[in-house]
């Protein structure tokens, strides 16, 4: 979750609040508490490890890092030779440059290609797509193979919230106390058996993964991302 220069940061940043602690203990000592207690909620949660619920981290994590960093600027400030310490700065600064750039390279190539689903690429295109087809159909079926799409049906469409709250269904609550709304309006939300939803839902709309739709059948739409893989395969049934 952090740039690979913070490796080194972090380990002078460690250091210089283990010699310095009697100088500034309660300091210290609320930043290294702060690190320790804020994983504690994340850990305890069914999805661990999970960065989100263990943001807090970000603030302790960055302040031992700039501690490091002063750390290491000292330490070049004070080398003798000017050579050397601009060896130093320049060695410093690639290293930082690089760290951010293979950052950057990672989140836009590599993930785009390796979790293709984790974005919700499509999604936009898909509700845009359905709308204008809805009226022509009993219900539309939607797979809830990426995550839980009906929040994203709801954004995109703008659909008004008082109405939503009267007319939405909501499953029982699983393992770990979860729910999530299966039906409102024409959409029904739930993973699709297509030898089991096909014959017993005509005149819908169905809405699914490739592997969930079967090539012969009778495809009206296909979305793909700007990564170029496809999310949804649209089936006038």
């Amino acid at each position: 979750q952090m740039y690979l220069f913070d490796i080194v940061l972090l380990f002078f940043g460690f250091i210089f609040l283990i010699k310095t602690y009697y100088i500034s203990a309660k300091t210290h000592f609320l930043i290294l508490w702060w690190l320790l207690i804020t994983p504690v909620a994340a850990a305890l949660t069914f999805q661990s490890p999970h960065a989100l619920r263990a943001q807090n981290m970000v603030i302790p994590l960055t302040i031992i890092s700039a501690l490091g960093l002063f750390r290491v600027l000292e330490f070049l400030n004070g080398l003798n030779k000017k050579s050397i310490r601009l060896f130093g700065y320049l060695f410093f600064g690639i290293f930082i440059f690089w760290s951010f750039v293979r950052y950057e390279h990672m989140y836009w190539v590599h993930m785009a290609k390796e979790y293709p689903y984790s974005s919700q690429y499509g999604v936009k295109e898909l509700v845009e797509y359905v709308n204008s087809k809805k009226d022509e159909f009993e219900k539309v079926i939607v797979t809830d193979r990426y995550d839980q799409p009906y929040i994203l049906f709801l954004f995109y469409s703008q659909y008004p919230p008082d109405k939503f709250q009267k007319e939405h269904t909501l499953t029982p609550r699983d393992l770990y106390g979860f729910s999530t709304v299966r039906k409102y309006d024409k959409f029904e939300f739930y993973t699709i058996n297509w030898d089991n939803d096909q014959p017993a839902n005509p005149n819908s709309l169905i809405a699914g993964t490739p592997e969930e739709i079967p090539d012969a059948a009778n495809k009206i739409k296909e979305i793909y991302g700007t990564n170029e893989f496809k999310y949804f395969d649209i089936v006038a049934n």
